[in-house]
């Protein structure tokens, strides 16, 4: 597996607030976003979310029961 460069060494953080998961850009040099989507500071995640870390990282979210 290769790194990443466009990720950040801290580069979002993931907060449950009540029932709402959110994924918080911290400043990321290159951004986060759902994928397909434009950069955002703070994205919602719901089921089967796919969020884009910098330029080529991609992470699929799935709720589990």
């Amino acid at each position: 597996m290769d790194d990443d460069r466009s990720v950040s060494r801290v580069h979002a953080l993931l907060i449950q607030l009540d029932d709402t998961l959110l994924t918080i850009d911290l400043a990321s040099s290159n951004g986060t976003s759902e994928a397909g989507a434009r950069p955002a500071r703070v994205i919602a995640v719901r089921t089967e979310t796919e969020l884009q870390l910098g330029d080529a990282t991609l992470v699929r979210w799935r709720w589990c029961e």
